[in-house]
C-alpha cells in the first residue's frame, strides 16, 4: 500500500509540476475582435460604424495553434487608418469584460467612407491585423412603441374625441395626418 501510495502522489505531482512548468505558448499574429453583423441575414464583411461614433475594438494575439495568448510583456502596438474618415488609434476597452484591455480606438468623422482599411501592428513583429471598415449614416437601430403618447379612441368615435389612455378628457387631432 505505501508503493501504491508513493507511485501515486509521484504521479500526481509530476502531472502538476508540468502542467506549471508547460513553457507559454508565442503568439505569432495579432486579431481584432469584432461582432459578426448580417443584414438580411447575409453576414456583412466591413465593420460598419456609424457617422459621429467611436468604436473601441479590442486587440488580441494568438499563437501558431489559432489559440489567444496573452501578448509579449512590453510588446506595444500601433493602429493605422487608410483613410481620414476614421481617425485610429491605441487605447483601453472603457467597460464591459475587457475594460482596461488594449484596443483599437476608431473615431468615424461626418463623411461617408468605404472600405477603409484599419491596420494593427507591432514591434515585436507579429502578423499585422487589418479590418475593413465603412462609415455609414446609420438607421435606425430598432423599432419600439411610445406607450407614453398612445391614445384611446373607442371604436365608432371620430377623431378630436379620443382620450389619452388614463384621461378623461378629449384629444385635439394632431401629427402630420390630422385628418386621418
Amino acid at each position: 500500500m505505501t508503493i501504491a501510495l508513493a507511485a501515486s502522489v509521484g504521479l500526481i505531482l509530476g502531472f502538476a509540476a508540468s502542467e506549471f512548468c508547460r513553457p507559454k505558448r508565442r503568439p505569432v499574429t495579432i486579431i481584432l475582435t469584432v461582432p459578426i453583423t448580417a443584414k438580411e441575414g447575409i453576414p456583412i464583411p466591413n465593420l460598419e460604424i456609424s457617422l459621429n461614433t467611436t468604436e473601441y475594438v479590442p486587440i488580441q494575439t494568438k499563437d501558431a495553434n489559432g489559440d489567444v495568448v496573452a501578448p509579449p510583456a512590453g510588446d506595444t502596438f500601433s493602429v493605422a487608418s487608410s483613410d481620414p474618415s476614421i481617425t485610429a488609434s491605441v487605447g483601453t476597452m472603457p467597460s464591459g469584460s475587457l475594460a482596461g484591455q488594449v484596443c483599437a480606438v476608431l473615431a468615424a468623422g461626418g463623411t461617408e467612407a468605404t472600405n477603409v482599411t484599419i491596420t494593427v501592428t507591432d514591434q515585436d513583429g507579429l502578423t499585422a491585423a487589418t479590418q475593413v471598415c465603412d462609415v455609414v449614416a446609420g438607421p435606425p437601430s430598432s423599432i419600439f412603441l411610445d406607450v407614453a403618447d398612445a391614445v384611446n379612441v373607442p371604436s365608432g368615435q371620430v377623431q378630436g374625441q379620443a382620450k389619452p389612455l388614463g384621461t378623461g378628457g378629449p384629444v385635439p387631432p394632431s401629427g402630420p395626418n390630422p385628418g386621418l
